[in-house]
């Protein structure tokens, strides 16, 4: 409902302010409903803090972008606040996402705006046991997203999406 294809990621969420209601829904009974806002990137609403020197950076799934709660109920949003606002928060996280997709924002320097900008930016992730499924391709929703591969000698390399599908488009 929110996303995009994106594709050195496969999928990410659509650009431009926006609130969306969600709603789920099973055997007749709301599980939750919950308005997420959007910031003009596509990321989750954070405490903002524009005289901030230092930020923080969540990366992750669902959990981290905060499926089925108010913004100011994810995660991130909670250590902003109970960091007193001192830095400024940054919630990158994305429902579906994996370690390939995080690994993939690093590598492309998606992240490397806000360290141009701040003192320090630690960086968040806690990566759940699901991702091991999804980081090999395993999840049908993330059939585009990046594949990566081990060579014998060298680094990491970005091979492929683990297939041509683009669902998101």
């Amino acid at each position: 409902y929110m996303n995009r294809y994106e594709e050195k990621l496969g999928y990410a969420n659509k650009r431009g302010a926006s609130e969306v209601l969600a709603v789920k829904i099973q055997e007749d009974v709301i599980v939750y409903m919950a308005k997420y806002h959007l910031m003009t990137e596509g990321w989750r609403v954070t405490p903002q803090n524009p005289n901030a020197t230092e930020a923080v950076v969540f990366l992750g799934d669902s959990f981290t972008f905060g499926i089925g709660v108010q913004d100011e109920e994810t995660y991130a949003y909670r250590v902003g606040e109970w960091m007193g606002r001192r830095y400024q928060v940054f919630n990158y996280g994305i429902g579906g996402w994996g370690t390939h997709q995080v690994y993939a924002l690093v590598e492309d320097g998606w992240l490397d705006h806000i360290s141009a900008q701040y003192d320090r930016v630690p960086v968040v992730y806690m990566p759940l046991d699901d991702h091991k499924n999804r980081l090999v391709g395993g999840s049908v929703w993330d059939q585009a997203g990046p594949c990566y591969t081990q060579r014998e000698e060298g680094p990491i390399d970005n091979q492929c999406p683990f297939s041509p599908v683009k669902p998101w488009q």
